[in-house]
């Protein structure tokens, strides 16, 4: 079918929105701001059956006051963007493409079916691990509760593991292929779309939850260095002729003792590849009788030049349960996240769902969106998944979950992310290390509908500890790695300065619930301690079908440019008697008024506040607050303090608890 040259294929039409208002469920995205598309326009005709991309070209609006891009001018008028909305020509069309091709209008809708609201029960402190903790060395199950071994054992990779098997990755990306590998027969194809794999998987979830299959004894077996050493011939990389993305598959065995299912996309046939033996390096598996056809595959790495032309580097990995993780131009890898959190921090073992099948399909032109879909199962629930990974400065993954609920769910954590915290200057009880600091993340930043900016900074406390901020369609989340100077960390490997921030943008209607904040106790650096996820406010039933879609955005620079001062660094420490001393560094924004004309207004629950200070810090440059405040009662000390001109904020709100942790 062709389409005339000059024919209107689409037309968006959304009202602007006002500074301050919620973004509308149709929206682009411009360094955390959001910014709905005003109209749209398609150009050159189109082959049906060869479609490529079509180039829309929109106009955004200005961001909100409260929140500018961190490039281009902030001002009233609007600016003139094009963007790509594209769809691999290989895939059988949806209904709305179809009425795109006839010259329709189509109007996407990422709206969710929200849940009936429901008391919130507490965490007992202590009495589990969390699934980013539960990522152990030894092999272990978690302390104090958890899943058991064997439903635990993909899930725990270590950061010294991944970090080794990285190198490894990008030693073999230096390699030029001596061939492209485009898919290696191995199985029936099966026609696939986005539309197949979410009926198929709403079938899945009608029926009771079957365990996966686990690899032979002797694979299991495997110790992480004979693991290490079972990797994918350089020349074997999937799609290894690209310039863009290149695909390293990873064998399964040691810990990840549950074969995923990778699939390769063509022409809307899904073929299977694969883990022959053949493809690997054996390491200490050569001349090994009875590897059998297939090794099994673990998961794999997204290979791409993203800091050199000729180096292709682990750009976004999935290995382990429902884990994945990113890295941003400029970074290492840090801050991870995962399909979804199930029953976590609730004092009791936690759920983990896991991806089991992923379909991978190569983009027409090579730097083009990456799109992969995955289907994600579990006793309780079964997903279908889309994702499609853009690549700027910024790695951004726009994803879209489905999600068919085969039990009742208490608490179903959207949008999951993990990051490590050993300690900071705000929290360095009992420490006795050379390094200043040492963490991946240092706190929770949440943007709310209201348009306030919240920052918590996150600790390492002696007891489990769980935190909840409530709103109704917040405009965005993450876990933020704000320090970027060397001398803060001292760690010439490590690298934490250059752990990327980790931020959830919303696409559509979410509804009421909550960010919650997890900080587990560890003393280990290699596993992630903290989690934070969006958790709807009504429980889900059996049978209860949900939706979501949501960006990640993994980068260097801050996601989002306040107007207003961030918080710098938090510093606390003893006073007189039980007294403790909070210290807070602001930023001062350009033509941000000095201490003298501002007004701090801090808040303090269960505890007796003391005279606050206010002043410049010609150092910094910025300003410094200072106050006291001594606990009145067993229970936590809830802190809070925004800085005001005229009645107005003129610095994001800061937000603490103090216990006796």
């Amino acid at each position: 079918m062709r389409v005339a040259p000059g024919a209107l294929l689409l037309a968006l039409a959304l009202p602007a929105r006002a500074p301050g208002a919620l973004a509308a469920p149709d929206t682009v995205l411009l360094r955390g701001a959001l910014e709905p598309a005003q109209a749209g326009r398609v150009s050159p005709p189109i082959d049906r059956n060869r479609i490529v991309s079509v180039v829309i070209e929109v106009t955004i609006s200005c961001c909100p006051a409260s929140i500018s891009p961190r490039r281009g001018r902030c001002s009233t008028a609007p600016r003139r963007r094009t963007t790509a909305a594209r769809r691999d020509g290989a895939l059988p069309f949806s209904s709305a493409e179809r009425n795109l091709l006839r010259g329709g209008v189509c109007s996407a809708s990422t709206s969710s079916a929200m849940r009936q609201p429901r008391p919130y029960k507490g965490q007992r402190p202590g009495s589990a691990r969390l699934g980013a903790e539960a990522e152990r060395y030894d092999g272990a199950p978690p302390a104090g509760g958890g899943a058991s071994k064997d439903d635990m054992v993909e899930v725990r990779t270590t950061r010294r593991a991944v970090g080794a098997l990285l190198a490894l990755v990008v030693a073999g990306g230096k390699c030029r292929p001596l061939f492209a590998q485009a898919g290696v027969p191995g199985g029936p194809v099966q026609p696939f779309s986005f539309e197949r794999l979410i009926e198929r998987t709403r079938e899945l979830a009608s029926r009771p939850f079957a365990p996966p299959r686990e690899v032979a004894d002797w694979q299991a077996g495997l110790s992480a260095e004979a693991w290490r050493k079972l990797r994918l011939k350089p020349d074997q990389l999937i799609w290894g002729d690209s310039p863009a993305y290149r695909v390293q598959p990873y064998a399964a065995g040691w810990i990840h003792r549950r074969p995923v299912l990778l699939h390769l996309v063509e022409d809307g046939q899904a073929r299977p590849w694969p883990a022959k033996p053949e493809l690997f390096e054996l390491g200490e598996l050569a001349g090994r009788q009875g590897l059998g056809e297939d090794l099994g595959t673990a998961g794999f790495s997204i290979l791409f030049p993203l800091n050199a032309a000729d180096l292709f580097e682990p750009l976004l990995t999935f290995l382990g349960a429902s884990y994945f993780r990113a890295v941003g131009r400029g970074t290492s890898p840090g801050a991870g996240a995962r399909g979804l959190a199930l029953n976590t921090g609730l004092g009791r073992p936690e759920e983990f769902p896991a991806f089991r099948e992923f379909y991978l399909v190569r983009p027409q032109q090579p730097f083009d969106p990456l799109t992969l879909y995955a289907l994600l199962d579990s006793p309780s629930v079964a997903g279908a998944y889309r994702f499609e990974l853009v690549v700027r400065e910024q790695t951004r993954l726009d994803v879209d979950a489905n999600l068919f609920f085969r039990a009742p769910v208490e608490q179903v954590g959207v949008a999951p992310l993990s990051g490590m915290f050993q300690f900071g200057t705000h929290d360095r009880a009992g420490v006795d290390d050379l390094r200043p600091q040492v963490h991946d993340v240092e706190g929770l930043a949440m943007w709310t509908a209201a348009g306030e900016l919240l920052w918590r900074p996150v600790a390492n406390p002696t007891e489990l500890r769980l935190s909840v901020l409530v709103d109704e369609n917040p405009r965005g989340f993450g876990l933020l790695q704000r320090t970027r100077e060397f001398r803060a960390f001292e760690d010439l490997d490590a690298r934490f300065e250059a752990r990327p921030n980790l931020w959830v943008v919303p696409r559509g209607t979410w509804g009421k619930g909550s960010v919650r904040l997890i900080e587990v106790p560890s003393q280990d650096e290699r596993r992630d301690n903290i989690v934070a996820f969006w958790t709807p406010e009504a429980p889900v039933g059996s049978g209860q079908e949900l939706r979501f879609a949501y960006t990640l955005i993994w980068s260097l620079a801050s996601p989002i440019e306040p107007s207003v001062g961030r918080t710098r660094a938090t510093r606390i420490g003893a006073a007189a008697g039980n007294a403790r001393r909070i210290l807070i560094e602001f930023e001062r924004p350009p033509g941000a008024p000095p201490a003298a004309e501002l007004k701090a207004r801090v808040g303090a629950a269960n505890a007796k506040l003391g005279s606050v200070v206010v002043r410049d810090n010609p150092h910094t440059p910025g300003w410094r607050v200072s106050f006291e405040v001594e606990p009145t009662g067993a229970g936590p000390v809830e802190l809070r303090c925004v800085l005001l001109a005229a009645e107005k904020p003129v610095s994001e709100t800061w937000i603490y608890r103090l216990d006796r942790s």
